[in-house]
Formats: C-alpha cells, structure tokens, sequence
C-alpha cells in the first residue's frame, strides 16, 4: 500500500503527518525520536505485511551496525505512544519479525509528492564538504554540526531553535562591534552548557515532603543525600552535590532551567510521606534537554525495625538511575551520531547492552563494540571494563571453545590491570578482579578483591553474592548464607536471584543442613526451572535426608539431560583443594552412589 504521493497516513485515532514529520493524536502532537518516526512510517506504509528483523533494520538503519536492541527499543516507543499495551496493533511473531495490523487510510496530494518517511531538510549555506583524514567520512564541524544537531527536532523546537539562533547572531553581531566584549552572551552560554554536559550528569533535587509536619524534613533530606552519595559512585559519572541541590528546596522546579544552571543532562525529582509506620516516596527522572520523564517508580513499606531498609531502597534507587541514564545515552547517540560514533558512544551503546538480561549474543554484540571503543581510544575505562566483563562472561557461562578460555582470562586481566591503574577506587572494577582471580582458581586473593569492592560501595549486589559464593571454596561455607542474604534484601528482584538461591542451598549441603538446602534449591528452580545443576543438588539433599523416592525422582530428570554424569566429573567441575572442602565432598558424593551414580 507504499503511495510515492502519499503526505499522511491514518489508523484508529491516530495521524502520521509526513509533511510536518510527526505524530498527533487528534491535535495534540506526540514525541518521537527520529528513528521510532521512520520505523513507524515504514510500519504504515507496509501495514497488514509481516516485516522480518532483517527488512526493518535495513530500512530504518541502512548500512549502520546496530544491534537488535535498537529495533526493540523503537518498537516499545511506538507502542507507547499508540497505547498499545496489548501489543494488538502492533504485533510481535515470534521467530518472524513483526505485523502492523490497523487498517490505514492514505492521504494523498498529487500535486505534492511525498516519500514515505520524515520530510526533506535542506543543508545551511556553506563550503564544499571536506572529508575527513583519519575515518574518511565527510568532515562535520561548524555550522554543518549544529545543524545536524538542530534538524532532528520537532517543528516546535526547531522554531524555537531558530529563534535562539537569530537572538544569538543579533549578540554575536554586537560583539564584533565592541572589541571590549569577550564574554559569551546568555545565550551562546546556555548553548554551551547544554552542549557540554557530560554524559552521565545528575542532580538529585530535594524531595517534597508531603507528610504535612515539617519535622519530617530530615527524612526526605536525608533520602536525597543517600541517593546522591550512591550515584557519585558512579563509573563516569558527574553528580552535583547534595549542598548545592539544596538552593532549590521548597521552590517550584522547571527541569530545563536546573539542567541549564547546573550543566547537567537529568534531574531527579522526588516526594515522600510518612504517616505512622507507612512510608510512601515516588522517584521521577527527567531529561533536562526536554522535561520528559524517563523513569519513575513508587515505593511502599511498613516499618520492620530492620536498619538497612533505606540502605537497600537507596541502592535499588541509584542503580536503577544509572541503567535508564546508560540506556538514554546509548540511545542518544545513534540519533545523533549514527554513522561516526565516539569511542564514549560506542562504549556506552556495549555498557547499554552488558545491563540487560544476559545472552551469548549480546555479550558478543557488546564485547565487538568495547573492541570498537578501544579502536578509538585505548585509554578508555568504560571499554576496558567492557573487555574485561565480556571476556568473563565467556568463561564463566561456558561459551569458550575449547582450551580458548586461558586467552580470554588473560585478555581480561590485561585490560582490567589497565582499567584499574586508571580508577583503582572502582568498586565495578574490584568485582571484577575478584570474578578474575576465582577463574584462575585462587580463591582467597578473589575473597580480598570482593571485600575491597563491598568496602568501596556497599551496596553492590553481586560482590556480596559473590563473596558468599567464594567463601564455599575455602571452607567457609557456614558464612556464605549471610552474604547471599544480604545480596537478596539489597535486590530482590535481581535477574540473578535464582543463582544467588542455588549457591545458598549449596553451602547448606555443604555444612550438613540439608532441609535448609531443600528450601533454597526449591526456590532456585521455582525462579528458573530451566536450572538443571539445582534439580541435581536439590536430589542430593533429599538422599542425604533418606527421602529416597523424591530424590529418584527429581534425578531422574537430571540424568535424561546429563546420561554421563560420574562423580569424577561433578569432582573435577568444581575446586577441592581446600582440606575442608575436600571432606565435605566425600559426604555429596556419598549421596550421588546412592542415586546411582557411577564413580
């Protein structure tokens, strides 16, 4: 149904104006990045067809490597701008790609052709354009630059551009005219500022205090500066004092202004209410640039006279901050650099990627573009990191080839050393060593690497749960419950928890507790069915309590996935040279002869 004449395109309330490149509903006009527009337009124009992963990433982004993420993340905003939260409008096949099922309706005007897609922009008067040296694309500075900045707003903003532009000749025409004048105009400095806020910039603003008794002032106060101490750990990032955010407590609050004035890219926004032993507090981020919400979340809880309970809600807080700030960023630069990406670009776009649910694909995807940052810049930390993060998950999750994994331990160490001579205060980083050290099988040094980096950020969830982990390799597995606890009151939604389970019913086969062992395997395969290595241990625990027939019966589907399991081989997958382990050892294996299993 593609129309080369086509000016706009209709479907239930909705009107795709390809003549203003934008969406309205009904008149008033929803926010699209550019990349969702054109994905949108190529949607209605082939509507009722099912589209594959190759045809829309060849349409929407010709000749650009980016990853499947960016078509998801294009999609989510279509739907949310279309409120198609039932995904029946737009439909996801899986396997196959996806199907724009609303009849639309074309506008035409013959006398004005339109190609389907955002309208034409014309370029700024200027020379001929000049290629770059060292990547050989054409050179983008001066006018050129902003201008590619400045044409992917909406007609609103461009409006408003132009007349920032207009003010800022009329003063830049006045400075010429008085040598006197070196300081930059109001205008060219908000330009400035905005242009120059680092990547990862927040201020965290005082909380409203909603409870209506100003002696509980020292609660939101208080929130706030913890949310801000979290976020200054930050890799890369900038965060604005708690002092300085105070100037606007108990004022109105314009995202913009705060933004221009502080030189930051986000703002947090927040209020709280205490009545009795309830506790209510919402958490908004804003971009600056454009007052949108990114994120926002409520919190509820009643009081358990537990101390760390601010703690864990502080630290959930933060990390959630800095993934929608990594995620925003990443976006942020395939629209506006899509075709010469930064090393900072790159490197986020694979910090992007390393934050969500982990795949053997994405951590390739994310480990080529840490390759591509470091091409460009071999001094980066984020990309060494980077590196160091996939070249471990490698290992760790078994997706080496053979007898590659001593390359990769050794390539990750190589750029961790570099990473960490750079920030060795990084708690990430100190995570990292630790996870290093325990796959070249030295467990007490991996344990000080895990206790460094806990001692640098408390609120780091896997060096608790790895820390308890390690410890069971040592001996200490009567210790390893506590910090896997702990790992749980922090996150208790983490995507890792049926691990972190797994390893608490672990170490309670370990010290002989086994009905403590049958609670925690249970919650681990309730949290991931798919997790055979707890099917296996949850059947040793019930042998070792002489409840034969379950433990038959639950190894038995172990074994259908794993015929050739001996106990030299569950000996050689894990470490025993500790003396201690080694004894422990002797009583599981005790129970695998049990379930039949040959030595």
């Amino acid at each position: 149904m593609t129309s080369a004449s086509a000016t706009a395109y209709r479907f239930a309330r909705f009107t795709l104006d390809l003549s203003r490149g934008c969406l309205r509903d009904g008149e008033s006009e929803l926010r699209l990045r550019r990349k969702s527009f054109e994905l949108l337009c190529y949607f209605a124009a082939n509507a009722g067809r099912l589209l594959s992963k190759d045809e829309l990433m060849a349409a929407v982004w010709p000749g650009i490597f980016v990853s499947d993420d960016s078509l998801v993340q294009c999609v989510r905003e279509i739907r949310r701008a279309l409120a198609d939260d039932n995904h029946e409008g737009l439909k996801t096949v899986p396997g196959r790609g996806y199907l724009f099922d609303m009849p639309v309706s074309v506008i035409e005007s013959p006398s004005t052709p339109a190609a389907v897609g955002p309208p034409a922009t014309f370029e700024p008067p200027g020379p001929a354009v000049q290629l770059d040296d060292a990547t050989g694309n054409p050179r983008r500075d001066g006018l050129h630059a902003l201008w590619d900045r400045f044409r992917v707003l909406s007609p609103r903003w461009r409006a408003v551009g132009a007349g920032l532009v207009i003010a800022t000749g009329i003063a830049l025409a006045w400075s010429l005219g008085d040598p006197s004048t070196s300081s930059p105009t109001p205008v060219t400095a908000v330009l400035q500022a905005t242009a120059s806020a680092p990547a990862l910039s927040i201020v965290v603003l005082p909380f409203a205090n909603l409870s209506g008794d100003p002696n509980q002032d020292y609660l939101t106060d208080g929130l706030v500066e913890d949310i801000t101490a979290d976020l200054s750990r930050m890799r890369g990032g900038f965060v604005v004092s708690h002092r300085a955010a105070l100037t606007y407590k108990d004022k109105s609050v314009d995202a913009k202004a705060v933004g221009r004035e502080f030189g930051v890219r986000y703002v947090v926004l927040g209020s709280l209410r205490r009545s009795g032993e309830d506790t209510h507090f919402n958490v908004q981020l804003v971009e600056a640039e454009s007052a949108g919400v990114l994120w926002a979340e409520q919190r509820h809880h009643r009081s358990d006279g537990q101390p760390g309970t601010r703690n864990r809600d502080v630290g959930q807080i933060a990390r959630r901050l800095e993934i929608e700030m990594v995620a925003a960023e990443a976006q942020r630069s395939l629209r506006e650099r899509p075709e010469n990406p930064s090393a900072a670009d790159l490197a986020m776009r694979g910090r992007a990627l390393m934050d969500k649910p982990l795949t053997r694909e994405s951590n390739e995807v994310a480990g080529r573009l840490f390759d591509a940052a470091l091409a460009l810049d071999g001094s980066s930390a984020v990309a060494l990191l980077g590196v160091a993060t996939t070249q471990l998950n490698y290992v760790f999750n078994g997706w080496s080839a053979e007898g590659d994994s001593d390359a990769r331990l050794s390539r990750a160490e190589e750029a961790l050393s570099r990473a960490i001579a750079q920030a060795p205060g990084d708690a990430f980083a100190q995570w990292l060593r630790g996870r290093l050290l325990r796959a070249r099988s030295q467990p007490e040094q991996a344990i000080a690497a895990f206790e460094r980096a806990i001692e640098l950020d408390p609120s780091h969830v896997n060096a608790h749960a790895e820390l308890g982990r390690t410890k069971m390799d040592v001996g200490l597995a009567a210790e390893t419950i506590s910090h896997i606890e702990q790992a749980v009151r922090l996150n208790p939604r983490g995507q890792d928890l049926y691990f972190w389970y797994f390893c608490a019913g672990q170490a309670a086969v370990y010290v002989g507790d086994d009905e403590a062992a049958v609670r925690w395997l249970r919650k681990a395969i309730e949290a991931n069915p798919g997790y055979e290595n707890a099917v296996a241990w949850l059947a040793v625990a019930y042998v070792l309590l002489g409840r034969g027939d379950e433990a038959q019966q639950v190894f038995a589907e172990f074994r259908r996935a794993h015929p050739d399991v001996t106990i030299s081989g569950w000996d050689n997958a894990y470490p025993r040279r500790n003396p201690v382990v080694v004894a422990q050892r002797e009583r599981i294996f005790e129970g695998l002869r049990r379930l039949g299993v040959p030595e």
